[in-house]
């Protein structure tokens, strides 16, 4: 009668010990999984705008620094005389006005 307690002992601590094992595997799989999507979520980029010549641009929305994510449109405006040729930098494309997303920091120029 004494071997039956030990075996129910042992029965009972490795089932524990890989039942925990299990359980902390589980949590630890989804802490790395809301962490990277807490970190891309998270995120935020800076846009700078210049202009090269005579002219002005505009921007939608405002701003300088935005979510990941955030879809940016600028309008170049050329001044009397001048003609708009090209956005470039992060940016490349004749194409006025023009929409991007924010997926990294950005310099563009008009």
């Amino acid at each position: 009668m004494k071997k039956q307690p030990f075996i129910f002992l042992a029965l009972l601590i490795f089932l524990t010990t890989g039942a925990l094992h299990s359980v902390k595997a589980g949590w630890e799989a989804l802490a790395a999984t809301t962490d990277l999507r807490n970190s891309q979520e998270d995120s935020e980029y800076s846009l700078i705008v210049t202009t090269a010549g005579a002219g002005s641009f505009t921007q939608e929305p405002q701003g300088n620094v935005f979510d990941s994510g955030a879809v940016i449109t600028l309008t170049a405006v050329a001044d009397t005389g001048w003609s708009f040729a090209d956005w470039s930098g992060d940016v490349i494309t004749t194409t006025n006005p023009v929409t991007f997303t924010m997926d990294a920091d950005k310099t563009i120029t008009a």
